[in-house]
């Protein structure tokens, strides 16, 4: 809910409560904000300008600073001048039966006090020259929006074309090099943005972004350069199926086979395959072969799976494995049917039956 009144001066600030997260950042040095030589002012809000002198100027009179006590006494948490708009903000606003309409009218006396002869400054003279600092900011954020898309892009294409069979651990092994590389980036970015009022409101936008954008991309480089990358052999493991199941969420089925591991003795593999593939297998009555690589960093990596029956073989191969390595051919005179699906496990795969 904004009131608002028309003014005639250029200058622009914003003022609002001084909140914990403004004390701190201005206290460990990340934000400088306008002072107005009354400390319990001072401390009980803060003020955001582009013309500090400007703001200075306006709030060292103490009717200027009581007019804005008055606006937040009646509920507004903001009290802004910008385009020649002097506007008091309340934010979020519920609006309540019992709440008298008198705050509207209340607001437009101090409104009209606080926006009465405003000290007369050039633009062009107390404005800080913002340009190296505006370039500076551009920079830190743009680090993380082009990491974001990016990494994004890498773990959708790596999860397709090399799906690791440990993605839990490969993300936590990527972390590794990852939150250094998002702790080294979080202090240059402090470093180039700090000194001004907003400066810390910048850097919490900047670290949010930063703080999904540098995992993803490492996360995502990691997935893809360790299928990329690795130009050792395929094994073949054939194994015997221990049971079949499907998990079912609001849009989608996903069909899994449970296996008996080939890395850990002992233990089982849950594997993800395609419709056909998982309707075709019985619990004690097949085995499957999966073929692998063993990843560039040590993540093994699914090129394919194999169902064989009489007469017929049923594959399903990586999007990698389709793609870069179509190596599965049907021998003169046999019918041969492919059918390209989204895996559950984030891949493109393919079923190939040969008869």
């Amino acid at each position: 809910f904004m009131v608002g009144i028309s003014s005639s001066s250029p200058g622009e600030f914003e003022i609002s409560k001084e909140g914990r997260t403004d004390r701190f950042f201005k206290d460990v040095g990340l934000s400088s904000e306008v002072q107005t030589g009354d400390p319990e002012f001072d401390r009980e809000f803060y003020i955001i300008s582009e013309q500090p002198g400007f703001a200075a100027a306006v709030f060292a009179l103490p009717e200027k600073r009581e007019a804005v006590r008055e606006i937040f006494r009646l509920g507004f948490n903001s009290v802004k001048l910008e385009d020649k708009n002097l506007v008091a903000q309340w934010s979020p606003f519920a609006l309540k039966e019992d709440r008298e309409p008198s705050f509207i009218i209340g607001a437009v006396p101090p409104l009209a006090r606080l926006g009465k002869d405003l000290p007369i400054m050039q633009p062009s003279i107390s404005r800080v020259d913002t340009s190296g600092w505006k370039a500076k900011k551009r920079v830190a954020f743009a680090v993380p929006l082009v990491l974001l898309p990016l990494g994004i892009g890498l773990m959708m294409a790596g999860t397709r074309w090399y799906p690791a069979l440990d993605e839990g651990k490969l993300f936590l092994e990527s972390l590794r090099y990852s939150l250094p590389l998002l702790a080294l980036f979080t202090w240059f970015a402090a470093r180039i943005i700090k000194g001004r009022a907003s400066s810390h409101k910048d850097f919490l936008s900047i670290f949010l972004i930063s703080l999904f954008g540098f995992p993803a991309s490492g996360f995502g480089t990691m997935v893809f350069l360790n299928g990329w990358l690795d130009l050792s052999p395929p094994t073949a493991h054939t194994v015997p199926v221990s049971r079949k199941y499907t998990t079912r969420s609001k849009n989608s089925t996903n069909y899994y086979v449970t296996v008996n591991s080939w890395r850990r003795a002992g233990e089982d593999e849950d594997l993800s395959v395609p419709r056909p593939f998982h309707e075709r297998i019985g619990p004690g009555q097949a085995t499957i072969t999966v073929v692998t690589k063993p990843g560039r960093f040590g993540f093994e990596w699914i090129v394919e799976y194999r169902l064989g029956e009489a007469g017929r073989q049923w594959t399903y191969a990586s999007y990698a494995s389709l793609t870069l390595n179509p190596k599965i051919t049907a021998q003169a005179g046999n019918k041969m049917s492919l059918q390209v699906s989204r895996s559950p496990l984030g891949g493109c795969c393919g079923c190939q039956m040969i008869q």
